[in-house]
């Protein structure tokens, strides 16, 4: 896939609401693998999103301490060095309780489920997927 065209199922967000008119409309992604960051940030962005990238869990609690009024969204890998996504996570949900999370990983969901990762109003990626797969749960989970 050419990451520099518009990747199948996503449309143009000019034609489309656009996320970024509003004021928190930045979504912060923690994975360690480059591909995969860069296909999430090029994917999100031709949607209309603003994008921050994390390679690991501590930079990702900085950036969000430093940018939570920007924030709506949090994009984690379960499996990261240091800190993993539920660890994140867990330390971000204290500072911003409303904030929306995708977990992100090679396991299946059942797995994810049963280790208590993904819970009830989370959503949750099996990887790789889809970028149609990621701009349906992003909406789903933000209710846009």
């Amino acid at each position: 896939m050419d990451v520099f065209n518009r990747p199948d199922g996503v449309e143009d967000s000019k034609k489309t609401a656009n996320p970024s008119e509003s004021e928190n409309n930045t979504i912060l992604v923690a994975e360690d693998n480059k591909e995969t960051s860069y296909f999430i940030k090029v994917v999100l962005e031709k949607s209309g999103y603003k994008v921050m990238i994390s390679a690991d869990g501590e930079d990702a609690i900085k950036r969000f301490m430093g940018n939570k009024d920007k924030i709506r969204l949090l994009i984690l890998d379960v499996m990261m060095p240091g800190k993993n996504g539920k660890e994140v996570y867990d330390e971000i949900v204290k500072m911003s309780p409303d904030i929306k999370v995708i977990f992100v990983s090679g396991f299946t969901a059942d797995i994810i489920h049963e280790e208590e990762i993904c819970k009830e109003g989370q959503g949750y990626l099996k990887k790789p997927f889809l970028a149609k797969d990621l701009i349906g749960k992003v909406k789903e989970i933000t209710g846009e």
